[in-house]
């Protein structure tokens, strides 16, 4: 009888248990299941403004080009410029890798950012970064990329903002890593970036960890203009591998293994000496020859 009791007892608390799974589990899809896309709510400082693209007559056009700088003091001071350049200008393409720890997880090179910077003829380069658009004091969280907590947002910005936010501010190390690809692939893959910004404005999507993030974004882009180009692979999902793939594939340097590689375009060091130059881009360029 004693067991018995015992029994019904556990099949209860199971039956409890389940029972707060399901409610738990009906509660995220009623919150987040029926959650909208938008544009419109009280974002964290740095993903306030949406860029605005528009290409006529072969010239690209894009406001609101986020152009923060650090100060030595460590202050943010927020800018915003406009920028306009033929697409014919530009030149070239640099692949950038920011590895970071996402808790629980550290010390994993999978865990990264990624975004592309673009040599333009004449004027300074211009990036193009996928992430996560956080509403104000939310924190980039793994897990939360998953259920549509964040809104999609491709930031084009001013090489220093982005780069050197990612060294002197958050204190991770950055990759820069040139891209064999021909010219007219370039222009072609600005062009492609541009017209998925432009329809990000009208019709905002969510962010996902492992469908719609910084790289999965960047590799569908490149496919849409060379099908194939980036085939599917484990770096789509963990950013910080992609650049085993793209060693693999002859897009970056690869005359020396892959270790050596990393090490040779690691600019972390450089950035922290050269930030707050007038010089600044051209400095990080003349270092990268060097190596």
């Amino acid at each position: 009888m004693v067991c018995l009791t015992r029994l019904r007892r556990r099949s209860v608390v199971r039956r409890m248990v389940a029972s707060a799974a399901l409610a738990a589990a009906c509660w995220l899809m009623a919150i987040y299941g029926l959650r909208q896309p938008s544009n419109d709510r009280d974002w964290e400082f740095g993903f306030e403004r949406v860029p605005s693209v528009a290409i006529a007559d072969d010239i690209l056009t894009i406001r609101n080009v986020r152009d923060y700088r650090i100060d030595s003091d460590g202050s943010v001071r927020p800018h915003f410029v406009d920028r306009s350049f033929r697409r014919d200008a530009v030149e070239r393409a640099w692949f950038l890798v920011e590895p970071f720890s996402a808790l629980p997880i550290t010390g994993y090179q999978g865990i990264a950012h990624t975004y592309f910077v673009f040599g333009i003829s004449g004027e300074p380069p211009i990036a193009v970064s996928v992430e996560a658009r956080r509403e104000r004091s939310e924190r980039f969280d793994l897990g939360l990329g998953l259920i549509s907590q964040y809104e999609l947002m491709d930031i084009w910005a001013g090489e220093e903002d982005v780069t050197v936010k990612r060294v002197m501010d958050q204190h991770n190390e950055v990759f820069m890593y040139p891209l064999f690809v021909p010219r007219e692939t370039v222009v072609e893959l600005v062009t492609q970036l541009a017209t998925t910004t432009a329809a990000l404005e009208h019709q905002p999507r969510f962010y996902n960890s492992l469908t719609g993030n910084c790289t999965s974004e960047l590799a569908r882009a490149a496919n849409a203009i060379r099908p194939g180009a980036i085939p599917l692979h484990v770096g789509w999902w963990m950013p910080g591998l992609a650049v085993d793939q793209l060693y693999d594939l002859g897009y970056i340097p690869h005359d020396r293994p892959l270790p050596e590689i990393r090490q040779r375009y690691r600019v972390t060091e450089i950035v922290r000496q050269i930030h707050g130059q007038l010089d600044f881009s051209e400095r990080l360029r003349d270092y990268l020859r060097d190596q």
